[in-house]
């Protein structure tokens, strides 16, 4: 592997990691905070049950 192939590798785990972080957040701040609750009320009605 040349130079090259190595900091290609690490730059696109970089994106993939980041990527799987911004997703984990954007979930925990739908579920936890009271704006996100109500957002997802707003768009997909009120939870079954």
């Amino acid at each position: 592997m040349t130079t090259d192939h190595v900091l290609g590798a690490v730059l696109f785990a970089g994106i993939v990691v980041g990527n799987l972080v911004t997703l984990l957040a954007t979930g925990l701040f739908l579920r936890r905070t009271a704006a996100g609750r109500r957002f997802l009320r707003d768009r997909l009605g009120p939870p079954p049950g």
